[in-house]
């Protein structure tokens, strides 16, 4: 399963996120939308 989110520069940089690293993802329902590809 593939999934996309929208961080800003200093969030990302906050959770040390990399380029090609793995990470798990939660989100709530709520939370949700949904594009159109």
């Amino acid at each position: 399963m593939r999934a996309s989110a929208e961080l800003t520069p200093a969030a990302a940089a906050d959770l040390g996120l990399q380029v090609g690293g793995a990470v798990w993802l939660s989100v709530k329902a709520t939370d949700v939308s949904a594009y159109r590809r």
